[in-house]
């Protein structure tokens, strides 16, 4: 899916070193339908809520217009989140009505007591959500009708209406912006966007499955890490691997991270392993990699740079040296291995990239940081 994240944001997730298996992007609730199905392309269903909390109540999708339907719940953290966000497009966006519907708030239909805890939700909320925000009945129709049969069994998750057909399902924080963008310049295209949500979709099965087979495994890690049992963390990811070698792409930087807290010349031997095989063509692991060795944050006490110089010089070809962020993990390598003019003339590139595509300010600060160290 395309990321519209802050780019420092994401320039960060990419060199990280922490490897979080268990963050869910979103609060899951309940188990996808396949009665009937919702996808990009259909017509939109019916905003029948019980009631609107604020804002103007939206009862039917025009013709040429565009919508946000936004699902969240009271109780779900990522979606306080998102809420923000939701409101920072709702304001810059007025061509755009966005219509915010809670759901999920009741086990049993004949409670009615969440009524008050959504109005008190909303009215502490007052200036960080503002837009129209409705509640789902206490049958959940709202959830049956939008969210399961598109395959969405957690929250947030968003929609978008355009001239009375889904155009866009996804997460608030993660394509929406470009999404809009796209329907407002009439470059949008229904069909690409319904091929990466069924993509999206097959993602999602793959990790709900992962999680199923792992999840003893990914308990016994998490447990041994927070006894500061990094050995046994390891150890517990080599159990899963042992029996279910194929989810490796996805515990390999567990095994990296874990391993490098007492034996580092065991991890600089996996990462070498790994930028050679598994993550050969993989620029993101590969940088990120390379950056937990030496980077900033870095932890390490003795990395071994020659490593880190191999992999981070894997990155910066298989991006082909046109990512800033990459070449700076590069330089930085470079540096660290005693190599100063080739280390300048990387992170020079490096700095008139980010210049280039206009990354964030605090991040071209840093890389220039960086090039006047290597200078000095």
């Amino acid at each position: 899916m395309e990321t519209t994240l802050p780019l420092l944001s994401v320039v960060k997730f990419m060199r990280k070193s922490l490897a979080l298996l268990l963050l869910a992007s979103a609060a899951v609730y309940g188990v996808a339908q396949d009665a009937k199905s919702l996808t990009i392309g259909d017509t939109a269903p019916e905003l029948k809520v019980q009631k609107y909390v604020k804002g103007d109540a939206v009862k039917s999708f025009a013709p040429g217009k565009t919508y946000v339907v936004e699902f969240w719940a009271t109780w779900c953290g990522p979606c306080k989140e998102s809420i923000p966000h939701i409101s920072e497009l709702a304001k810059a966006r007025t061509d755009v009505t966005f219509v915010g519907v809670s759901v999920w708030e009741n086990q049993d239909p004949s409670d009615t007591s969440y009524y008050k805890k959504v109005e008190s939700f909303v009215k502490e909320w007052d200036q960080k959500m503002t837009y129209n925000v409705a509640m789902d009945d206490p049958n959940g129709w709202m959830a049956k009708n939008w969210l399961l049969p598109a395959g969405q069994n957690g929250i947030p998750s968003t929609f978008i209406v355009h001239d009375g057909k889904i155009a866009w399902i996804g997460h608030p924080m993660i394509g929406l912006d470009a999404a809009l963008d796209e329907i407002k310049s009439g470059k949008f295209d229904f069909e690409k966007a319904k091929a990466a949500h069924a993509k999206e979709l097959e993602a999602q099965k793959t990790e709900t499955q992962f999680r199923k087979d792992c999840e003893p495994y990914l308990e016994k890690l998490n447990e041994k890490a927070q006894a500061g049992d990094f050995k046994g963390a390891a150890a517990a990811v080599d159990e899963a691997l042992a029996k279910f070698p194929q989810y490796e792409s996805r515990l390999a930087s567990a095994k990296f991270m874990f391993t490098a807290m007492y034996d580092e010349a065991a991890a600089s031997a996996y990462a070498l392993k790994l930028s050679e095989g598994l993550f050969k063509d993989d620029a993101m692991e590969l940088n990120s990699l390379a950056w937990s060795m030496i980077g900033d944050d870095s932890e390490w006490k003795k990395p071994d740079l020659a490593v880190a110089e191999s992999i981070g010089k894997r990155a910066a070809e298989v991006s082909k040296f046109e990512d800033a962020a990459i070449l700076d993990t590069y330089a930085l390598a470079l540096f660290k291995n005693g190599k100063k003019e080739e280390a300048i003339t990387q992170q020079t590139k490096a700095v008139a990239l980010a210049k280039e595509k206009k990354l964030a300010p605090e991040l071209i600060q840093e890389l220039e940081g960086r090039l006047a160290k290597f200078k000095g």
